[in-house]
Order: structure tokens, then sequence, then C-alpha cells
């Protein structure tokens, strides 16, 4: 199991999370994105794009290593985890409605 611990309050309001908890707030705003979808191996942006987000909290709000996160997704390697961070860090300082549509989980 996951590390749980206890984050921003305005994006998990009361609750421990981990991992698991972080795919299915993500996949709340991906409504027809499941948890699974995220583990596929697939390049399809409608994919991509929640699977990176996912990453992105689990490094910054779980504090996971990129190792960790690499395991979690079978990654081969971990730049393929610090590719995601870094593009929705770019997505989050360039894309106003990419901001608004993440703006409750970050």
């Amino acid at each position: 199991m996951g590390r749980l611990i206890n984050i921003s309050p305005y994006a998990y309001p009361g609750i421990s999370i981990d991992h698991v908890s972080v795919m299915q707030r993500v996949c709340s705003i991906y409504k027809d994105i499941t948890p699974d979808m995220l583990m596929d191996h697939t390049h399809k942006r409608k994919i991509v794009e929640p699977r990176q987000l996912c990453i992105y909290l689990m490094r910054k709000d779980l504090k996971l290593t990129l190792q960790d996160i690499q395991q979690k997704f079978n990654f081969k390697t971990h730049a393929a985890v610090m590719h995601s961070i870094e593009a929705v860090e770019k997505l989050l300082a360039t894309n106003k409605e990419y901001r608004n549509k993440t703006k409750s989980l970050i």
C-alpha cells in the first residue's frame, strides 16, 4: 500500500490519500477516464494528460520519489516521470483553461 498523508485541505478536505486516491480524484474531473486506463501504456492525448496530472500530484502532494512513481506506472525509466511533471508545470504556467480545469486538485 502507498504512503498515506494529509495534504492540502482545499484539494482533499479532511481525508488522507494515497496514490490510488489521487488517481480517482483525477478521474473525477476527466469523466471518461478510469484509473485502469491511466495504467495503460498508450500515447493517446486523452489518457496522457490525466496520467501526467496524476504523476505531478503524486510527486507534489504525496512526496513520492521518481522511482516510486516509475514503479507504480510500470515505466522503464524515471525519465518519463520527470517529463510528465515538467509537462504539467508548463501547462499550469501557460494554459489558463488547463489551470481552471485542474484547480480543484492542485
